[in-house]
C-alpha cells in the first residue's frame, strides 16, 4: 500500500496566530463587538487549558 502524501497543515503558524490576535485586538479597540466577543471566547479557552493548581 502506498503512503499518502499530505498537503499543507490546516493549523495556522505561530506568526499567523499572532497576526490574527493583533488584528482582532485592533478591531476590538475600534469598537467591533464581534471581535470583542471572539477575544473574550479565546481568553476563556486559554484559561480552561491552564492547570488549576
Amino acid at each position: 500500500m502506498q503512503k499518502r502524501t499530505r498537503g499543507r497543515q490546516a493549523a495556522p503558524t505561530k506568526t499567523q496566530r499572532r497576526d490574527m490576535m493583533r488584528m482582532l485586538s485592533e478591531l476590538a479597540e475600534a469598537g467591533d463587538t464581534n471581535a470583542i466577543g471572539w477575544l473574550l471566547a479565546l481568553e476563556e479557552l486559554r484559561r480552561r487549558k491552564e492547570p488549576i493548581c
